[in-house]
């Protein structure tokens, strides 16, 4: 098989690239970052790791840079391509770190929202507490004020049945008096009756059932 020696370089500097690459290797090895694999947190983008994303951009750009040097169409194909490749992954990380921010912007918005949320309902159960709490003290006044009304009510009845006791006890010792001294006025007439007539000694003895009378009354 004849020698193709556009592929001497071509080898030799895929070769010295891969050295470059190791220690970088390394670092992905250890921290599970493969390079056409998945990452350590399992979403699949390890080719999007920053420094991986630098060495294949500065590979591209070293690859294209020999290609036109070598004239080495190959090397132009593979700088095309890994350019294009890193450019397009650059692009993906950006719109991630964009919906990344936008979701976090969300649920920064939600979580304030939330707050707000409480915030108010807090303050709905604190109005309603207080109105809760005014209520119940009118509610404790008008209890207060309707036995006060009852207790004055009970009082003025009781000074008015007192009253209108008072003036039926004025009014028959009233009539008491009246009658004892109409029988004192009939006493007497009766007394100038006998002694106009004689009859002092019936008179004496009506005198006396008289005074017996009102003893046994009082």
């Amino acid at each position: 098989m004849p020698l193709d020696l556009a592929r001497v370089p071509r080898m030799a500097l895929t070769s010295y690239l891969r050295v470059l690459r190791l220690p970088l290797d390394v670092v992905q090895s250890v921290t599970h970052r493969g390079r056409n694999g998945g990452a350590g947190n399992g979403d699949g983008k390890a080719d999007e790791w920053g420094p991986a994303l630098a060495f294949d951009a500065f590979e591209a750009s070293v690859k294209g840079l020999a290609g036109s040097v070598l004239g080495d169409e190959e090397l132009r194909r593979q700088a095309s391509v890994q350019s294009a490749r890193v450019n397009q992954l650059r692009r993906a990380a950006t719109l991630d770190a964009e919906a990344e921010r936008r979701r976090q912007e969300a649920d920064q918005e939600l979580s304030q929202r939330r707050e707000q949320a409480e915030r108010e309902a807090s303050e709905a159960r604190q109005r309603a507490e207080a109105e809760e709490q005014r209520l119940e003290r009118e509610r404790a006044q008008a209890k207060r004020k309707v036995r006060t009304q009852a207790v004055q009510k009970e009082r003025k009845a009781k000074e008015a049945a007192a009253a209108e006791q008072e003036r039926i006890d004025a009014r028959e010792r009233k009539a008491e008096a009246d009658r004892l001294r109409a029988e004192k006025e009939a006493l007497e007439e009766r007394k100038e009756a006998v002694e106009a007539t004689g009859a002092a000694r019936d008179l004496k003895a009506a005198a006396e059932a008289t005074k017996a009378r009102r003893r046994s009354s009082r």
